[in-house]
């Protein structure tokens, strides 16, 4: 079974972004599931040059999604924004929270502390090392395949478990 583009464009799995300005201080932390088209929202909002210096998918082993055990599409932003309010929590408990989704950290320190959340709180990371360079290099109706044969290298090297209709759109199924 095969589901039409228009549909996975509106289910497209979530993760977890910094975006650093500038200098790479201060970032913001947050999450989307179009990494490229996010930057350049924020962008056209910001007078300093602003780059993705990291992005991830984030989902916990074992948790339950809505009513369904195991990974879907769905799932992926549920545990994206779940990570998200951890790491914010963490942030401004250590009092470097500035506004809205923006941090007093720079990009280093904030993949850092995303990444002992995860740990901390049994997340797991698949890390989407393009990511940095993906502001404009996936089309936007390119990015579910990308995001798909990402899924699919994960899942072969045993990183992941996906889902019986994941695993049919990640392997092509028909």
């Amino acid at each position: 079974m095969r589901i039409p583009r228009e549909e996975l464009q509106l289910t497209s799995p979530c993760g977890i972004y910094v975006v650093a300005a500038g200098d790479g201080h201060p970032c913001k932390i947050g999450i989307t599931d179009a990494p490229g088209a996010r930057l350049a929202e924020l962008q056209v909002a910001n007078w300093q040059r602003l780059s993705m210096t990291f992005f991830a998918f984030a989902f916990q082993p074992g948790a339950r999604s809505g009513r369904k055990a195991g990974l879907t599409i769905g799932s992926f932003r549920e545990h994206a924004a779940s990570l998200e309010r951890r790491v914010h929590k963490r942030l401004t408990f250590l009092d470097l929270h500035i506004r809205g989704e923006w941090f007093d950290v720079d990009f280093e320190e904030a993949e850092a502390v995303i990444r002992k959340v995860a740990e901390t709180e049994n997340y797991r990371l698949m890390d989407c090392a393009s990511a940095v360079c993906l502001p404009y290099a996936v089309a936007a109706g390119d990015r579910e395949l990308w995001v798909l044969s990402l899924m699919r290298q994960a899942a072969a090297a045993g990183q992941i478990v996906v889902s019986e209709a994941m695993s049919e759109l990640a392997c092509g199924g028909d």
